[in-house]
């Protein structure tokens, strides 16, 4: 979707960009102008503080627009951890920073994968608050997940896939995990 890999078949237009007429270096410039990426795991530089894991973001994309870093810190709950460092953080707060960092350029696209596999139930609860609060913001997210019961607490639209082919899409507020997980198999 952000064209980190190139695709087989068929047409992706972002913004009525058509991916085939991008190059590396206009594909680079695409999503650092509109994408925002959550890992698994968190990919942090461990040798940056959190204010500095976010500014990198920024000196890269050169943009007049970007965040104040200070007050994105603290809107992911890290008002006091601006000069600690990714070692010194608990799981939540390292995926909190995670988030701070793939917004640091602005984005409006936030794309997350599998981003609650290393946090406890009370770090996913804060994570949900800080996505549904980005979503009312209007930044669109992008969330993938095999957690059916999290897609239900989160999502509005779910896509299953299998074997990387879309199966079925539908509303989780109108299905139970087990009709998803069949749409699965």
């Amino acid at each position: 979707l952000a064209k980190l890999d190139d695709y087989s078949s068929g047409k992706i237009f972002f913004n009525e960009i058509n991916y085939i007429d991008l190059n590396s270096d206009s594909s680079a410039s695409l999503r650092l102008n509109n994408f925002g990426f959550v890992y698994q795991f968190h990919h942090l530089l461990e040798d940056f503080s959190a204010f500095d894991n976010c500014k990198i973001v920024q000196d890269l994309n050169n943009n007049k627009n970007n965040p104040n870093i200070d007050e994105l810190l603290i809107s992911v709950g890290l008002k006091d951890k601006f000069q600690s460092y990714p070692y010194q953080l608990s799981g939540g707060e390292k995926q909190r920073l995670a988030i701070a960092r793939a917004l640091s350029n602005n984005p409006n696209f936030l794309i997350m994968d599998e981003p609650t596999s290393v946090l406890t139930p009370q770090e996913v609860e804060e994570l949900f608050k800080t996505l549904r609060r980005l979503s009312d913001e209007g930044i669109s997210i992008l969330y993938i997940s095999h957690k059916l019961q999290e897609i239900k607490d989160l999502c509005h639209k779910a896509t299953i896939m299998r074997n990387g082919k879309v199966v079925s899409e539908c509303n989780p507020d109108d299905e139970t995990t087990r009709s998803m997980a069949e749409m699965m198999m």
